[in-house]
């Protein structure tokens, strides 16, 4: 992506997202979800893969929360710079556990959803959508599906099966569990959250540049969170359990993950 093509992309960007923002009024529970999702996204492809360089917006429709961040990868004859996906909030797709394993046929494997945790959080609602992977013209070389699934509590399942030559490579976790030949990882991620038109600050750049902070637009005011993120592989399947939630532990995040492995098919 040429220079001046990253910055007009950045001004049109950020100008859409101000228009948009200035017509709608998102209650405080909608935009707690829209946080939810970009985080999802972000974290999603920082477990997959590590970013020499990673370029993250939000643009927030009447219902929809759409993600964009940088990654480079080879798909085929081209090669992805950005991913891009989008939520309808207001065309769920799964409003029980049960359904989810309907999406075998699009995921290429049984997706697991529990319909209730052991420390009692229930299933709420899931959609499922496509990733796009672009490249430096806009052009979509490819794609792949992605659930995203809400619990009570603020509680988040995502399960996807990403391109291949994205699942070679990982983080480093914070800690690790062997359970059941299942290998989950368990890290916590600083996020900063700024409004269309933000600017960090020097502090807050050195410490995203150092990959200690992880930066988003798209919120109504600068926020901040502390996402805890459990993560596995099963079947072919990446699955990630996260939530800003700190009244869960680390340790609890890993059992509620553990109910989901133990799910039958």
């Amino acid at each position: 992506m040429k220079n001046e093509y990253k910055e007009q992309w950045k001004t049109d960007l950020g100008k859409l997202m101000k228009e948009t923002g200035e017509r709608i009024s998102f209650s405080q529970e909608r935009q707690e979800k829209i946080l939810a999702d970009i985080h999802c996204e972000i974290q999603e492809r920082r477990k997959i893969m590590r970013f020499s360089s990673r370029k993250k917006a939000m643009l927030i429709g009447a219902t929809a929360a759409i993600v964009m961040l940088g990654t480079v990868t080879a798909i085929g004859a081209g090669t992805v710079t950005g991913l891009f996906t989008s939520v309808r909030t207001d065309q769920v797709t799964y409003t029980s556990s049960q359904q989810v394993k309907e999406g075998a046929e699009v995921m290429g494997a049984v997706p697991k959803a529990v319909a209730e945790f052991d420390n009692g959080l229930q299933f709420q609602k899931g959609y499922l959508t496509q990733v796009e992977g672009r490249d430096d013209s806009g052009t979509v070389v490819g794609t792949y599906p992605s659930i995203m699934l809400e619990y009570e509590d603020g509680i988040n399942l995502t399960i996807e099966r990403p391109f291949e030559k994205m699942k070679g490579e990982g983080q480093e976790a914070g800690q690790t569990a062997e359970y059941r030949g299942t290998v989950i990882s368990v890290t916590q991620d600083n996020y900063l959250f700024l409004p269309p038109d933000g600017e960090p600050s020097p502090e807050d750049q050195a410490l995203a540049a150092a990959g200690q902070l992880y930066i988003s637009y798209g919120s109504e005011k600068e926020e901040r969170e502390v996402f805890t993120n459990v993560t596995w592989k099963e079947d072919g399947l990446t699955y990630l359990l996260f939530t800003s939630n700190t009244e869960y532990s680390a340790d609890e995040m890993v059992q509620m993950a553990k109910e989901v492995i133990d799910e039958e098919v």
